[in-house]
């Protein structure tokens, strides 16, 4: 995926990462885009999935060479390498759609990406990212009631992340980097986690949406930004 740090060494991430689908993301793309990058595209199964879907040329931008390989032989070009480094090389005006699915939060400086890719947009272009929420209610639950903070592999508290976000501040980011944020939902909600967790998920969830709001049933926000236009 994008490199995890705007400057330094790379934080690698899961292999599993680089490969998953993100279906759920898909109606955040504009069908109307035919020019699409997408920031950490792996092994460019979501990229080449809007590809398909709408004849659109894709780029993907990959700092691991395995992943970049792959994406390469699905996608119209691939750049390799850290961001911080490659972004230059991607044109000024041409995208319409730039894709960054939990990219931000990898980032020491994830305003910086966001003001660097500014000039990428082309005049209707749109960011589409997906961000975790660190109000998700299984780790208010464990800051809370397990009086605990712990990393893991995957997931909100995947110790590669180096930024936590609500919707709030979310928000707050891309307004500080001159984003208008046009749509934004939560995605992935734990009321539905008694399919494959069990009911005493499912209510664990709606008790904590109950005492403090809604926003914290969704794993993830899905956020669509559009530059503005600076005098």
């Amino acid at each position: 995926m994008l490199a995890r740090q705007t400057s330094g060494p790379s934080v690698a991430a899961p292999s599993s990462y680089r490969r998953q689908e993100r279906g759920e993301m898909l109606e955040f793309v504009p069908l109307s885009a035919k020019c699409v990058l997408e920031l950490g595209c792996g092994e460019g199964v979501f990229a080449s999935t809007v590809k398909k879907r709408q004849g659109a040329e894709v780029w993907g931008l990959e700092v691991d060479s395995q992943a970049a390989a792959l994406a390469s032989s699905r996608l119209d070009r691939v750049i390799l390498g850290d961001a911080s480094e490659t972004i230059e090389s991607v044109p000024s005006g041409r995208f319409d759609c730039i894709v960054a699915n939990d990219i931000l939060e990898h980032l020491v400086s994830p305003d910086r990406i966001l003001r660097d890719i500014r000039r990428c947009f082309s005049p209707e272009g749109v960011l589409v990212a997906s961000i975790p929420n660190i109000r998700y209610f299984d780790t208010l639950y464990e800051l809370l009631v397990d009086r605990d903070f712990r990393y893991r592999g995957t997931g909100i508290l995947d110790r590669t992340h180096l930024r936590f976000f609500t919707k709030k501040s979310i928000c707050r980011l891309f307004d500080e980097t001159e984003y208008d944020v046009v749509r934004i939902r939560g995605i992935n909600s734990g009321l539905a986690t008694w399919r494959s967790e069990g009911w005493r998920s499912a209510v664990r969830a709606a008790m904590c949406v109950l005492v403090f709001g809604p926003d914290v049933q969704y794993l993830e926000f899905a956020v669509v930004g559009r530059p503005r236009v600076l005098c």
